[in-house]
């Protein structure tokens, strides 16, 4: 199995917090001199592909903090020796939800919670330009399966070389099911539980899941398809009840890891705003930090109004599930606009299909008529030393990304706003531009606007 982090996980930072332990200067028994200064950054990490992967341990391991001129904030040239005495390695975390109409349940991933903690005796900056870290995971290189029938036997089933189990209890019915998988040899370090000591190698074979087969060898139902390991007793339990094939259960599949090994699932933050940032912003006190890449700007609005939602969150209807759609939203458009000039493969925008050349097409100055108030807004698109394309607005400059054979600006929510503002009644679907060619015709669609898209012409003036 692959190992490649760069394409199985998406990291993004999600809130910031900074406390302060002050001391008493005139206690003599204070040994503290100095206000001591904790930093933390919470995060998440999705997992794009679950393949192989065991178990995790989310207790963090940071490695280096950068400030946004990527002078070093802190920096471990060891941080191994941040790890615990043991690793614990749970399962991936799932969550159970009900279709009401299909009338079945499914279960969704939930992502890895990061908190990177850093102490100082210093004032932290205001922001921050990268935080990296990782959390370590626990990962087979292959798996082995093994079937037994469902029925209570005294006789040991040799299901790995470290591996001898049999079944204490089997009971089916119609509607419910029960059983307990012993193992043989109880001892802790071949009975492996999630858990490691420094230093030590988990077994080679490691019973991780097991499957719930009909006679045909049809894995039923999902109740049982969660990494698990084996409990302080040796044994392996589970039962399940209101499932209507329980009746035809006829055997279970021991899934076996092969050569489990330590992997570590990394992590970088970029432009984390701190606390003190975010209400200054909030204030408008200082509402566009211009030492900022178009791209940086932007995410650094977008982490500040969705701080301000998360404090008044029932002013702004706002809720977790909203806040983590915005975020793999930001995510996506970010690494668009990152890959820059990309094939054209045209998409149907607002029932026009673009069909210019290439989007280098789209470079150059334009003009943008109101047709109601009759006003003219210039704007300018060009492409920046690294390739990537951005649009040049008289309030600002918005980055932009190649997709779907349209330029994309994603400008946080208001295009002549100092302050961005994020629908709460659109959280799946950021408020974009959408610069296009279509039978010779450039157009600005502007999405999120009531039930419908605004389409306006657009006037080429030079090319």
């Amino acid at each position: 199995i692959p190992w490649d982090p760069a394409a199985r996980f998406r990291s993004m930072w999600t809130r910031t917090d900074i406390s302060l332990t002050r001391g008493n200067p005139n206690n003599e028994f204070n040994h503290r001199r100095g206000d001591l200064r904790s930093l933390s950054v919470d995060g998440r990490i999705e997992v794009l592909d679950t393949t192989g992967i065991l178990g995790v341990d989310n207790r963090t391991i940071l490695t280096e903090v950068l400030d946004t001129e990527g002078r070093p904030v802190y920096r471990d040239p060891d941080p191994s020796r941040q790890a615990h005495s043991e690793s614990r390695f749970r399962p991936l975390d799932y969550l159970t939800n009900y279709d009401r109409q299909r009338e079945q349940s499914y279960q969704t991933l939930q992502p890895l919670q990061v908190n990177a903690v850093l102490p100082s005796r210093e004032a932290a900056p205001l922001r921050l330009g990268t935080v990296e870290g990782y959390l370590r995971a626990l990962v087979a290189e292959r798996f082995e399966y093994v079937d037994i029938p469902f029925e209570v036997s005294e006789q040991w089933t040799t299901a790995a070389p470290n591996l001898k189990v049999r079944l204490t209890s089997a009971q089916a019915s119609r509607h419910s099911y029960s059983f307990a998988l012993e193992r043989q040899d109880k001892s802790l370090r071949s009975r492996f539980v999630g858990r490691l000591e420094r230093g030590e190698s988990p077994p080679d074979r490691l019973l991780c899941k097991v499957l719930l087969i009909d006679a045909e060898g049809t894995v039923l139902g999902h109740r049982t398809s969660e990494t698990r390991f084996f409990g302080s007793s040796g044994a392996w339990h589970d039962s399940g009840s209101g499932d209507d094939w329980s009746e035809q259960i006829a055997g279970l599949r021991l899934v076996i890891a092969v050569n489990p090994t330590q992997r570590r699932i990394p992590f970088v933050f970029r432009n984390v705003i701190l606390p003190d940032e975010a209400r200054a912003f909030a204030e408008m006190i200082d509402p566009d930090p211009q030492d900022l890449s178009p791209i940086d700007r932007l995410e650094w609005h977008l982490a500040a109004a969705l701080e301000r939602r998360r404090r008044h969150a029932e002013r702004y209807y706002w809720t977790d599930q909203k806040d983590q759609n915005v975020l793999a939203q930001w995510a996506d458009f970010r690494a668009s606009h990152e890959r820059g000039e990309t094939a054209m493969a045209p998409e149907p925008i607002d029932g026009l299909l673009p069909d210019a050349a290439s989007y280098r097409d789209y470079l150059g100055r334009y003009e943008l008529l109101d047709s109601v108030t009759g006003d003219r807004t210039p704007l300018e698109v060009i492409r920046d030393d690294r390739g990537r394309f951005v649009v040049r607005f008289p309030n600002g400059t918005m980055p932009a990304a190649c997709e779907g054979g349209a330029l994309h600006v994603l400008h946080g929510d208001a295009l002549f706003s100092s302050s961005p503002q994020l629908d709460p009644h659109q959280p799946r679907k950021l408020q974009r531009f959408i610069l296009l060619r279509s039978g010779g015709v450039d157009r600005l669609v502007i999405t999120g606007r009531g039930s419908r898209n605004q389409v306006s012409e657009l006037k080429k003036l030079d090319g």
